[in-house]
């Protein structure tokens, strides 16, 4: 990586220095009982184990009449398990592959998932959108709608807030104009056969 962030650390000059001028933190920090991310501790409440079963998923259903939203759905039988406990939706995702580098791409396994429970709960695709073509594709594939991160992200870094209005503005753009070559006048009447 460009800052050369690896594992293990590599120690340069420059890091024997900066740490050198930083002692209060770095005795607080070997003094301390539990070595933890700093910046994601408080967030992560002591024995999380994530939502395993169907059973996990009702008894979260039960104690939240709120909206439900299961994110990380890659197969049919998950989508299944959140029509049956009652969630109010769904995230085709595969949370950009961080967790397991070769697993299956989002707008793969959406078709399977889409002809299972489309209708019976909203279906929204994440992972992979980098164009407004893209997300024509997942619209036609069965999403209700799609999340774009990236894209965004990457406007926000290099321009700020106009840089996220010029990316929206790309998008749509992208959608204006795929809709048109496709000969798609209504968004909410995409079928399979405008995707190659």
């Amino acid at each position: 990586m460009r800052n050369g962030l690896s594992i293990p650390p590599k120690f340069g000059i420059r890091d024997i220095i900066n740490i050198a001028a930083k002692q209060s933190w770095v005795w607080g920090y070997l003094l301390s009982k539990y070595k933890q991310f700093g910046n994601l501790s408080g967030h992560i409440p002591t024995g999380a184990k994530g939502m395993k079963s169907v059973t996990d998923l009702e008894w979260l259903r039960n104690i939240w009449d709120g909206n439900l939203i299961i994110k990380g759905l890659l197969n049919t039988q998950g989508a299944e398990n959140a029509v049956k406990v009652g969630a109010d939706g769904i995230v085709v995702s595969n949370h950009r592959g961080r967790q397991l580098d070769g697993v299956l791409p989002t707008i793969e396994a959406l078709p399977a998932i889409a002809d299972k429970v489309k209708g019976d709960i909203k279906i929204i695709l994440d992972s992979g959108i980098r164009s407004g073509q893209d997300i024509i594709k997942a619209l036609a594939l069965g999403a209700d709608f799609t999340l774009v991160g990236r894209p965004f992200l990457y406007g926000l870094s290099a321009f700020g807030q106009k840089g996220v209005e010029k990316v929206y503005d790309i998008l749509k753009k992208e959608i204006d104009n795929t809709m048109a070559l496709a000969g798609i006048s209504d968004l909410n009447n995409i079928s399979t056969n405008v995707v190659v």
